[in-house]
């Protein structure tokens, strides 16, 4: 979720105001969908599903991987329920859902530049609307794949002076896709793409470059006992393909394109079929032009009736 701005803290710093994907940072949480994403609700049937995502960087990489603003520091507590539901019509073999996002979170900025020069900033606010009109999904016994157009909707405050904002003031066009494949039933892998497009922010005149984004999951049930409790490991990783422009300009040598790789434990334990929680890490490296930091994920699942 790309939650901030610097431009003011960056020329304190002495450094360039033009930061990969307008901060370094996405609107797409990268990361959170490795457990079953491919997996919706049944035919008529509706789920509620919550992610809870803290997260700290003490360092924003430029595009080397060295550090680029002095005494940077970022932490951000975000919330995002979602609504899925699956259409009892069908289109041949293929299930219909549609779904939508809403996510709001508190972002607190710091930056101390040089002894006696620090700035922060803090905010509160509703960040963006996702949606997605129609998913269609392919189900087997083992196998299921999911495939589905979205678009973010900016929904927060936004000022250009301000050093921390709740949105990013642009739209953004995805595409998901994804694939969940149980051998056994106590083996999941799962894996989720997205291709992300950004408009332009209208009230800086940056467009943040389109990028690539993976998340993978492998969870076991290894306690015969317990099968109903898995032990996983997920992450990720995102590559920008297209620069950051200003005014149709490329910004900076490389565009500023982004690229983060992360990895971390994760524990899921299933209530019933269609209910579960998962509980996550994911720490990131191999940072170029973006914070690097560490990740805790907290997601739940629930079937509810209309």
């Amino acid at each position: 979720m790309r939650l901030l701005r610097l431009p003011l803290a960056l020329l304190i710093a002495g450094v360039t105001p033009a930061i990969a994907m307008e901060n370094g940072t996405t609107q797409w949480p990268s990361g959170v969908q490795t457990v079953v994403p491919a997996i919706l609700p049944a035919p008529g049937e509706t789920a509620l599903y919550n992610y809870s995502l803290y997260y700290h960087a003490d360092s924003f990489k430029d595009g080397n991987g060295n550090d680029l603003v002095p005494g940077f520091d970022l932490s951000v507590a975000a919330s995002a329920p979602r609504i899925v539901h699956t259409w009892r019509s069908k289109l041949g073999p293929l299930n219909m859902s549609s779904a939508a996002v809403l996510a709001g979170n508190y972002v607190k900025v710091e930056q101390h530049a040089a002894p006696g020069v620090s700035l922060d900033d803090s905010t509160f606010g509703l960040n963006f609307l996702y949606l997605t009109p129609l998913y269609l999904t392919y189900n087997t016994p083992s196998l299921h794949v999911e495939f589905g157009p979205s678009v973010f909707i900016p929904v927060g405050h936004y000022s250009e002076s301000d050093l921390a904002n709740p949105t990013v003031n642009y739209y953004a066009f995805q595409q998901e896709f994804s694939v969940t494949y149980f051998p056994v039933k106590t083996l999941e892998f799962s894996t989720l793409a997205v291709i992300d497009i950004n408009a332009e922010n209208p009230e800086t005149d940056y467009r943040s470059g389109a990028f690539l984004s993976v998340d993978w999951g492998v969870n076991w049930a290894p306690i015969a006992s317990i099968p109903n409790l898995f032990f996983g490991i997920g992450g990720y990783y995102i590559k920008q393909f297209t620069d950051d422009e200003i005014d149709g300009a490329k910004v900076g040598p490389d565009g500023f394109r982004l690229k983060r790789t992360a990895l971390g434990p994760q524990l899921v334990y299933y209530f019933s079929p269609k209910t579960g929680i998962a509980a996550k890490y994911q720490r990131e490296f191999e940072t170029e032009n973006g914070p690097e930091g560490d990740r805790f994920w907290i997601q739940f699942v629930t079937p509810i009736q209309w």
